[in-house]
């Protein structure tokens, strides 16, 4: 074998034990889960927004079958609660963020028979108008509440028929107008705060086009941070999932249509997630449950639906930290794909030849993965090493005693079969002198056969006589 081979084998051999050694990497794996058809009518163009200090994702407004909605409802992560009617008058395509400084919703604009420039805010039990001055009235905006600088701030939207690019700051008593450059003037883009990072994230809308740029706002101004990613689109929506550090989109309508993908963004790039959950939509609304780890969806589509759906960590039948959806063995907790062994057996490689014990035939012996001629543990050329066989048959108390012996130059322990008349084996190993015997007792006369099995075909059988 030439030193080349030698060196390759030993490269194949490390790196297959690096592989069935390594312990199982957990996965980060997030799934939709639909979670209620029954609470709010449904609707679309209606905004939420996470309540941390109750616990309860705040919904406002909104269109429905009845035209424009006020009512207020709480997601508790089990059910929906109508908790007024009463407060902002009945509007859609408004935005809300909540001030967690404050314990408050803040609400802003949207459009009830106008354009409508209101700051309303609710703190768990009723609304309050807090101006009536700031940002010109419009609707199609986006907010975000930046925790890092306790102030909530407003984007773009359609004022009075056109297109707005507006940067606006409300601290919970004024409205401050904080730039008139970066995103173009646009309508229907989406915005969540990346708390990690400190940086409103601005994505998409349409700005006389659908729109696909990914935008930072730092607190003094905006940056572009890439076009690449979800396709240009408007009418999606998006939300920071803390636990995770990722921006989580999904949804809205691009050139296509109607779209039914979930994005990611980890503050550098965006990435697919997945394509299934719920069905394509726009005009939806999320908000991310800090207290549950997931992301709440409600509602969306012109054709009005009414269903919740969840974002969020896949059950864990195993516990090894994958998820069940991303997990090739949700039943094994120390794999998570079948690898080369399957499920719920170890790749494990003892005798360390590159070959899983699964699949190997001597897996306590490096040289071989089959038996082979000579069996495990047993070099094929065995039978080359046997330098004595012999086999006879004696006459004693009425019965025939058959006796056979060898002598190899192998070592110690090295394991051999005798068989009489091809049947009844008499396994035996090598002594330190490397002999073995064994014999039988019978009553049958005549010519026997007696052989070591593994060398049958080297010719290795004796015929003794019993007479």
């Amino acid at each position: 074998m030439s030193i080349l081979r030698i060196a390759l084998g030993v490269v194949v051999v490390a790196m297959l034990a690096l592989l069935m050694s390594a312990p199982a990497a957990a996965q980060d794996c997030m799934v939709w889960e639909q979670v209620a058809t029954t609470g709010p009518s449904p609707r679309f163009g209606h905004a939420m927004a996470y309540d941390s200090a109750r616990s309860v994702t705040v919904l406002f407004g909104g269109y429905d079958n009845d035209g424009r909605d006020g009512e207020t409802w709480e997601w508790d992560g089990s059910a929906w609660a109508l908790r007024a009617t009463s407060g902002p008058s009945s509007r859609f395509e408004h935005a809300m963020a909540y001030d967690s400084a404050r314990g408050r919703v803040v609400l802003f604009g949207g459009f009830d028979d106008s354009y409508d420039g209101e700051t309303w805010e609710w703190d768990g039990k009723v609304w309050a108008l807090r101006a009536t001055s700031g940002p010109s009235p419009r609707n199609r905006h986006a907010m975000a509440y930046d925790s890092a600088r306790g102030v909530t701030v407003l984007c773009g939207g359609f004022d009075n028929g056109a297109r707005d690019g507006e940067t606006w700051e409300w601290d919970g008593s004024a409205w401050a107008l904080r730039a008139t450059s970066g995103p173009t003037p646009r309508l229907d883009h989406a915005m969540a705060y990346d708390s990690a990072r400190g940086r409103v994230l601005l994505f998409g809308g349409y700005d006389g086009a659908l729109d696909s740029e990914t935008w930072e706002w730092d607190g003094s101004a905006w940056a572009l941070r890439g076009s690449s990613g979800p396709s240009p689109r408007y009418h999606h929506a998006m939300a920071y999932d803390s636990a995770r550090g990722r921006v989580v989109l999904f949804g809205g309508e691009d050139n296509g249509g109607r779209d039914g993908e979930t994005w990611e963004w980890d503050g550098s790039l965006w990435a697919l997630r997945a394509t299934s959950g719920p069905s394509d939509r726009l005009w939806h609304a999320m908000a991310y449950d800090s207290a549950r780890g997931v992301t709440v969806l409600f509602g969306g589509d012109l054709d009005y639906d009414g269903e919740t759906w969840e974002w969020g960590p896949d059950d864990d039948t195993d516990g090894d930290g994958t998820g069940d959806a991303c997990d090739g063995c949700p039943d094994d907790p120390n794999k998570i794909e079948p690898g080369v062994c399957g499920c719920g057996v170890p790749d494990t490689d003892r005798d360390g030849d590159g070959t899983a014990d699964c699949n190997d035939g001597c897996p306590d012996d490096p040289n071989k993965t089959e038996p082979g001629q000579c069996g495990c543990g047993v070099p094929d050329d065995c039978c080359d090493h046997v330098t004595r066989l012999k086999s006879q048959c004696k006459l004693r108390d009425g019965r025939y005693k058959i006796r056979a012996s060898m002598v190899a130059q192998l070592p110690e322990g090295t394991p051999f079969t005798f068989t009489l008349d091809g049947g009844d084996p008499h396994a035996v190993t090598l002594n330190d002198r490397g002999r073995a015997k064994t014999s039988w007792v019978t009553l049958v006369k005549g010519e026997r056969e007696v052989c070591l099995e593994e060398c049958r075909d080297a010719g290795l059988c004796r015929h003794p006589v019993c007479e």
